[in-house]
Parts: structure tokens; C-alpha cells; sequence
């Protein structure tokens, strides 16, 4: 199996398993986002968790603004907004699995 199809299938259990907490949420309380916030916010812990996911999505766009650049990999813009609209768990595996498709080749030079 290729590296790439490894970052693919992380990529989709990525989607898979955050949805699958959604959806419980969803068919319990509609799409109610006023209450999911509240839920997501109801405790220090919560909110630990909620700041480090925000850090790590900052890091990850700084991540694919330099490395994209560099690697000249297309299509980067999907990877952004994969994690806008499911999380860092889909973002970056799928940027990885971009990178390692269409990305330029970089010489290492030790």
C-alpha cells in the first residue's frame, strides 16, 4: 500500500468518527448549534480540548501556507477547507495525502 492511500484512509476515518459523535448529537437535539456550543463549552475540560484543537488548526495553516508553498502542492485550498468544515482530523491527512500525490519532490542535501 502506498503512503498515500495510508493518509487517504486516515483522511476518511478523519470524517467517519467526529460525524459519528455528531450524528448521535443531531438525531437527540437537532441542529441546534446554540446548544451544541453550550455543550462543547460546559467545562474546563471541554474547553481545554476545544483551545487545543483551535492551536493545532492555527499551526496546520501555517504548516500548508509554508510547506505548500514550497512543495508547490495543488489543490491545498481543499485541505483548508476540510478543516473548516470537519476538523484537523481530515485536514491533514488529506493535505498529506495531496502533498505525497501532487507536491514537488524536494532534493535533501545532507
Amino acid at each position: 500500500m502506498k503512503t498515500r492511500h495510508i493518509y487517504l484512509v486516515l483522511a476518511v476515518a478523519g470524517v467517519i468518527l467526529p460525524y459519528s459523535q455528531y450524528l448521535s448529537f443531531s438525531q437527540a437535539h437537532g441542529n441546534d448549534l446554540a446548544r451544541f456550543l453550550a455543550d462543547v463549552l460546559v467545562n474546563d475540560s471541554s474547553r481545554f480540548i476545544l483551545m487545543d484543537m483551535v492551536m493545532t488548526a492555527v499551526a496546520f495553516f501555517a504548516f500548508v501556507a509554508l510547506d505548500g508553498r514550497k512543495r508547490k502542492v495543488k489543490y491545498v485550498w481543499i485541505a483548508i477547507a476540510g478543516v473548516f468544515l470537519v476538523g484537523v482530523s481530515f485536514g491533514f491527512p488529506l493535505y498529506l495525502y495531496l502533498r505525497d500525490k501532487y507536491g514537488a519532490k524536494l532534493e535533501v542535501n545532507l
